[in-house]
């Protein structure tokens, strides 16, 4: 009976601990807001909702992209450049390609710039040589 409350004791904490990993502390209506600001495109509104949800979630893309847009919108190409490269090394793609390429355009890094365009090219993107006129 012992062993038996023992493992009853150890599958209950084991299963709260896993349904806690896998909530979040922001509300649902909290990231409502947050996307509702987002499609206002009201940068300095968002701005605080979406570090909150990153801090939080700190394996979150969404939250992670949403916030370099943001900073984008804000002309804070350089803090925007941080979040955009992680979302890059962690899983490329042609739209966060995009985003880190316009960070880097508004923080006059065209070298960079370019740097991550052919990188889209080769996910698919667009060659960047069509944004300077050379092709």
């Amino acid at each position: 009976m012992k062993t038996c409350r023992h493992v009853f004791a150890v599958v209950l904490f084991c299963g709260t601990a896993i349904c806690a990993a896998g909530q979040s502390a922001v509300s649902v209506e909290f990231r409502t807001e947050a996307d509702a600001l987002y499609q206002k495109q009201d940068w300095k509104a968002a701005l605080p909702f979406y570090e909150k949800i990153a801090a939080a979630e700190p394996y979150n893309p969404g939250a992670k992209y949403r916030l370099g847009v943001c900073l984008i919108g804000l002309n804070r190409h350089r803090e925007a450049i941080a979040p955009l490269e992680g979302l890059m090394t962690a899983s490329p793609n042609v739209v966060f390609a995009t985003a880190l390429a316009r960070a880097y355009a508004g923080a006059k890094e065209r070298g960079k710039m370019f740097e991550v365009l052919e990188q889209a090219t080769k996910l698919g993107g667009i060659p960047a040589t069509t944004l300077d006129g050379s092709a």
